[in-house]
């Protein structure tokens, strides 16, 4: 104890204070010190300085401001520029970061803990945040839905100048046409003779001629979407209560006023070779639905259906692919049962439901003179088949339904 005293006099005598007055401002310091810790830890307020408050232009280019403002900047800006919503959305919650931590270090305390405020504020930042996040979402979504489409032989969008002008171009160089392939799938009895009747599914061959010059261009998908009525079988079916209080004329009488439907939306994908170079020519073959698949709903079915009289649209799009609704039989071979004289739906030649091709990046609508009648064909032989031979209707060397003095496949010498 002697020596610290003797050590505090000899630092007096140099500085020219007295021990007194040397513990009394160590004593200040650590007030100080101990006021600002206290200040932020605990219920009260440190004695407000005597210091003006800051303007609200100083307080707004403090390094806490700036950062705010500038990673605000920044957000918006990267959202006017085409898939940059990742870095927006890390912008976004930098500028919360920020304006969270401004707020707690500059509000005056006098009720509660400043670390309390600084939880609260990072709580509210954060829900900020994820209502941001939601808002960009939706915005790269609305975007991502915009895929340019253009229908072959019709103008494309105007007033985009050059753009436009070389989609026109690259859709007015291909040349596509598809032919729907009714497949039928017979079971078999004991003996391993086919039984009548039978299960169909749906397949599609798709034409794409390249123009000469063109680039090479690649099929990406086959895709199907409109409104189609659903049946009253279909309707009977989930709407019915079943408990026989009802007569099948009532439910009938009740599809046919409320005027059930569905919104397709459908997409299959090339089955080989989809890459079509220029001056060339592909036949890809696309599974649109399968012989063993039917109305298929997630959840409950009734989200599914929409009704016209009422212009009540569906919660739910229709994803289960089901050849009925594309095709339909006229008549029915008395031999075997099976479906024969097949037509497309009157919703597809009304061009209500779209068949469409994504090639590369653009989405390009069939016209519906480009589809040819569709096909029935024993699925076994569907696969033993070419797809020229399937699109042309080639079987055992018949190719044509009606003779005709030229042929469109063989020019003359």
């Amino acid at each position: 104890m002697r020596r610290f005293l003797d050590l505090l006099k000899g630092i007096a005598g140099r500085s020219g204070l007295t021990v007194v007055g040397l513990m009394a401002s160590a004593w200040r310091v650590f007030r100080r010190m101990g006021r600002t810790v206290y200040s932020f830890l605990s219920l009260e307020t440190p004695p407000p300085d005597d210091k003006p408050e800051p303007s609200l232009l100083k307080r707004l280019l403090d390094w806490e401001g700036v950062s705010f403002l500038t990673f605000l900047t920044i957000a918006f800006g990267l959202l006017a520029l085409p898939h940059q919503y990742g870095k927006a959305r890390f912008f976004f919650a930098l500028a919360a970061a920020a304006l969270a931590l401004k707020i707690a270090m500059n509000v005056q305390a006098r009720n509660y803990p400043r670390l309390l405020i600084a939880v609260l504020m990072a709580t509210v930042a954060g829900m900020g945040v994820n209502r941001v996040n939601e808002w960009v979402t939706s915005l790269e979504v609305e975007e991502n839905g915009k895929v340019p489409q253009t229908v072959i032989g019709s103008p494309a969008t105007e007033g985009r100048g050059g753009e436009a002008e070389a989609e026109r171009a690259k859709s007015s160089a291909l040349k596509l046409g598809l032919a729907p392939i009714v497949t039928i799938h017979r079971m078999q009895d004991e003996k391993g003779n086919p039984m009548r009747g039978g299960q169909y599914g749906l397949e599609g061959i798709l034409r794409v001629e390249n123009a000469k010059g063109n680039a090479a261009r690649h099929v990406r998908s086959l895709q199907i979407a409109g409104d189609v009525d659903a049946g009253c079988d279909v309707y009977m079916a989930f709407y019915s209560r079943g408990d026989g209080s009802e007569t099948i004329d009532s439910i009938d009488g009740e599809c046919v006023r409320r005027k059930p439907f569905l919104q397709l939306s459908w997409i299959s994908f090339p089955a080989g070779k989809a890459r079509v170079d220029p001056d060339d020519e592909e036949f890809i073959r696309f599974r649109i639905a399968s012989s063993f698949t039917g109305i298929d709903f997630v959840g409950s079915p009734k989200d599914y259906f929409g009704f016209r009289a009422t212009n009540a649209r569906p919660n739910f799009p229709f994803t289960s692919p089901y050849y009925r609704y594309l095709v339909e039989m006229t008549a029915v071979n008395p031999t075997d049962l099976s479906g024969i004289a097949w037509k497309l739906r009157g919703e597809v030649t009304s061009g209500k439901v779209k068949i469409r091709v994504r090639i590369d990046g653009e989405l390009i609508d069939i016209p519906v003179s480009r589809i040819k009648p569709p096909q029935l064909w024993p699925d076994f032989l569907v696969e033993k088949r070419l797809n020229e031979e399937l699109f042309y209707g080639i079987d055992e060397g018949i190719r044509t339904r009606l003779p005709s003095r030229a042929d469109a496949l063989v020019k003359p010498r």
